[in-house]
């Protein structure tokens, strides 16, 4: 799994650190990537998502009220069966 935000698509860049002395060494500034658990057409997957995507609401959680009414409601639904 690569380390890319699946909705925006950034990833980590390159570049120099520098000391006082003025040397150059390379380095990577990487996003802060968070995996979460989405709904997407019905399906709940994980997927790996910046926190800009996060707060700006590209992306949101299923709601756990959502959740517990589906499991309250199947073994009604078994034992009518």
């Amino acid at each position: 799994m690569s380390k890319i935000c699946e909705l925006c698509g950034k990833r980590a860049r390159a570049g120099n650190r520098v000391s006082h002395s003025n040397r150059k060494t390379r380095r990577y500034w990487r996003p802060n990537l968070q995996r979460i658990l989405t709904e997407d057409n019905g399906l709940r997957r994980r997927i790996l998502v910046c926190t800009e995507c996060l707060h700006s609401g590209r992306v949101c959680k299923p709601s756990a009220t959502g959740r517990r009414q589906q499991i309250q409601e199947s073994p009604a639904e078994s034992q009518s069966v």
